[in-house]
């Protein structure tokens, strides 16, 4: 007996297939010519039906055909001749489907034409189907159907034949009903035929039952669970056939209301289930869980008790105000534990709700508490200025941010290890140094001397996790080298040979932009390097606060000069540092670590605090005036010193007009992919000009960068992968252009850079290494080493500019 199903919202109701006795559709007449039109489909298609037939593959199809074309009811020749031709046009597959189903209704009646759709979903053509495109002959050839994908089931769900046929059985009378049932009996030999049985008779218990045991065994994707949720009518059902919950990938409206409609109260199980799941689902998947647990009474008490969760709240609303009582007592149970932030959720369900008739009177008195003060207001005078004043009531003059030039930065470059951090990466370099067969391979390079591309190949690999002897004879070289190691070299070098190196380290850090910082090292360059990912780049804020809270306050004495300066990127990177410093060590402890740059610049900084604290991400720094042109510097000593300036670039008459900054080349680099290795592995020489970095995929982002300043800003034409070099902007656009318009402005997915001339040979700059996945990668700031190849990062571009 099929569960009383709730009342489901207009559209989910269509998104239902007819059922008998519950819900009879309306059944579709069927064309009256439609046998005389599909045997003019045969006849158009007759020499390529030949052909097909002609194939060994199909000899074994071609009696039943010849039989079912010359007027026999041969099931399976019609099965074997429409699936043969159904994909090959100028028809549709969904148009030939449903003039088959009509012509198989008209000229056999509804007990043939439902065995005749069974058998026909346990064949399909061998060929990948693509719309609008003709299957090669070699695919035209028929195989058993697949469960995993079950393509032409699917097909007929979604073009609504199914529903059409359902509709046909759900008019159909007692004795024609009871037919239909003998005939397709006689044609569930194979577990696509019964699915397909049970699909179109879901009132058919044993067939359902016999479907459930068997599904796990032949399934292997969760795209068939929607045929399931149309047919069963237990729990128990879905219980045999192990689907638990939904498929969040395949998750949609359909399956909800189906399972619902089909299960009633016993849906709750896969509803909840879904909704509690670990697995990430979409917004608007959890919005259609939420309304289905709205549904039913137990649903309803559910989202109320989860109101933590994503969309819980609104399902919770809209279920109270269908199952009032049910809400009620969720809301009483939950009210006792409930945080201050709960109890206004609580208390506004409960008002969707309604009246408390047939509680009892301790829950009655749980949920009228909801709505009373628990905390006293607080006197004005003890609260911050912010509660009484908020700065959108006040208008105050923005203060002009002080310049203060010549500030040198005081702190010295260190390194600070955490406990046993630097420990373990020495034992990590230990392993690849005593191993006899690594150590000897890097003995022999070193003795054949690293030049060129050997060098910036080999030598980060050979300085991070190479034998001493061999190692340190080229320690000066890297440093005056173009060679950029990857992360987890970097963290080896810096482990073995100290605060030296760590210049270097940070210049490449910079230039090959990897996911993490470098948590012990400490630099000036390396405050404004991390500085600047925390205020640019969202997504790597979590790893720059890490960076500070490691170095504290001396964070903020190194960054006081570049929030002081008159450079507007350094200012306005050091100033997010130095707010997010503020917050967690307090102004004070930010005004006290600019005292070693004198009273002025303390109390500067100290003026950066004072503000209203919502303009501090916006703050702007002035930058240095625009001195007069030539011509105004000639009229300040001639008699036409009051004329006005005729020049439109004129720092004294346009002072917000300047001239773009000096073109300079940028550098272009590719990308060498490589796939991740999955553990530790000898630092192989042999394999090394083709190794990428063990840490973490290096990130490209358009714009300057710190490690270049001098670099001029580029245009994104399309994509960052190739750059486009142009001449020198000629006259007819250098009155409109601007300075980085370039030959290439039309081309797509380019990223043109400031004019220059091309580039007389391919350029020499390292690109950094491939990629690899961020679960092999160390933790931020972790120091612990990564389980990858401690081999080169990065190799040297050979492209030419373009």
């Amino acid at each position: 007996m099929t569960p009383e199903a709730p009342a489901l919202p207009a559209a989910w109701t269509a998104k239902l297939l007819p059922r008998r006795g519950t819900r009879p559709g309306t059944p579709t007449e069927p064309e009256p010519d439609a046998p005389d039109l599909l045997a003019e489909r045969f006849e158009v298609h007759a020499d390529l039906l030949s052909r097909i037939l002609h194939m060994k593959r199909n000899r074994r199809h071609r009696q039943p055909i010849d039989d079912y074309l010359s007027g026999a009811p041969d099931l399976a020749g019609a099965v074997a001749a429409g699936e043969l031709l159904r994909y090959v046009g100028p028809h549709t597959p969904d148009e030939w489907s449903r003039l088959e189903l009509h012509a198989w209704l008209r000229a056999h009646g509804l007990a043939w034409a439902a065995s005749a759709f069974v058998e026909r979903h346990a064949v399909e053509i061998a060929a990948y189907y693509t719309e609008g495109v003709r299957p090669q002959m070699s695919g035209l050839h028929l195989t058993a159907a697949s469960w995993h994908s079950y393509r032409s089931l699917h097909r007929d769900m979604d073009s609504g034949l199914v529903a059409e046929l359902r509709a046909h059985l759900a008019a159909a009378s007692d004795e024609e009903y009871r037919a239909v049932v003998a005939a397709v009996a006689d044609h569930r030999g194979g577990p696509s035929q019964r699915l397909a049985a049970a699909l179109l008779l879901p009132d058919e218990a044993d067939w359902t039952a016999e479907v459930c045991e068997e599904y796990h065994e032949h399934n292997s994707s969760g795209g068939t669970d929607r045929f399931l949720f149309h047919f069963v009518s237990r729990a128990a059902h879905l219980k045999a056939a192990r689907v638990h919950k939904f498929e969040e990938y395949y998750l949609d409206a359909e399956r909800i209301a189906a399972a619902l409609d089909s299960l009633g109260d016993q849906a709750f199980g896969l509803l909840s289930r879904t909704f509690g799941t670990r697995w990430q689902i979409s917004a608007d998947n959890r919005r259609l869980l939420a309304k289905g647990l709205a549904l039913l009474p137990e649903g309803a008490a559910y989202l109320v008790a989860n109101l933590d969760r994503p969309h819980a709240f609104d399902g919770a609303v809209e279920g109270a105000r269908l199952h009032p009582e049910a809400a009620l007592r969720a809301v009483a149970a939950a009210a006792p534990d409930a945080a201050p932030a709960q109890r206004g959720r609580l208390a506004a369900v409960a008002e969707a709700a309604g009246a408390l008739d047939g509680l009892a009177d301790a829950e009655r008195a749980a949920v009228a508490g909801l709505a009373q003060r628990t905390v006293p207001d607080a006197d004005p005078a003890d609260l911050h200025y912010l509660f009484t004043a908020p700065p959108w009531t006040v208008k105050r003059r923005k203060a002009k941010p002080q310049v203060i030039e010549g500030l040198e930065p005081v702190g010295e470059p260190r390194l600070a290890w955490n406990e046993g951090e630097r420990e373990r990466w020495l034992d990590l370099v230990a392993s690849y140094v005593d191993d006899p067969e690594t150590a000897a391979s890097w003995r022999g390079h070193s003795a054949r001397r690293l030049t060129g591309d050997s060098a910036r190949y080999l030598l980060p690999s050979l300085l991070a996790f190479g034998p001493p002897d061999a190692a340190d004879p080229y320690y000066g070289q890297w440093l005056a080298s173009d060679a950029e190691p990857g992360q987890d070299q970097i963290l080896a070098i810096l482990a073995r040979y100290g605060p030296e190196s760590i210049p270097k380290a940070v210049k490449a850090a910079e230039y090959c932009e990897f996911d993490q910082v470098l948590g012990p090292v400490f630099s000036l360059d390396a405050a404004r390097h991390v500085a600047e990912r925390y205020a640019r780049r969202k997504t790597d804020r979590a790893l720059a606060a890490a960076w500070f809270a490691r170095h504290g306050i001396a964070v903020a004495t190194v960054l006081v000069p570049d929030a002081l300066g008159a450079d507007k990127d350094r200012r306005k990177y050091a100033e997010a540092a130095l707010f997010h410093l503020a917050v967690r060590l307090g102004d004070k402890e930010i005004v006290a670590a600019a005292a070693p740059y004198g009273p002025e610049a303390a109390a500067a900084v100290a003026a950066l605090f004072d503000g209203d604290p919502s303009n501090r991400a916006a703050r702007k720094s002035p930058g240095p005036a625009p001195g007069p042109c030539r011509s105004c510097s000639r009229r300040s000593s001639s008699k036409d010193a009051s004329a006005p300036c005729r020049r439109t670039r004129c720092g004294t008459c346009s002072p917000s007009s300047r001239s773009p900054p000096p073109s300079t080349p940028t550098r272009a680099s590719t990308w060498s992919p490589r796939p991740a290795t999955g553990r530790p592995s000898p630092a192989s020489p042999a394999r090394s000009s083709s190794s990428g970095s063990p840490s973490a995929r290096p990130r490209r982002t358009s714009g300057r960068s710190r490690s270049s300043r001098t670099s001029p800003r580029t245009r994104r034409c399309g994509s960052w992968r190739t750059a486009c070099a142009s001449g020198p902007a000629t006259a007819s656009t250098s009155a409109r252009s601007p300075a980085w318009a370039c030959s290439a402005r039309s081309a797509p997915r380019r990223r043109c850079a400031p004019s220059r001339p091309p580039p007389t040979r391919p350029s020499s700059r390292p690109s950094c290494g491939p990629r690899t996945s961020r679960s092999s990668a160390s933790p931020p700031n972790s120091g612990s080493p990564a389980t990858s190849s401690p081999t080169g990062s990065c190799r040297t571009s050979g492209s030419a500019g373009t």
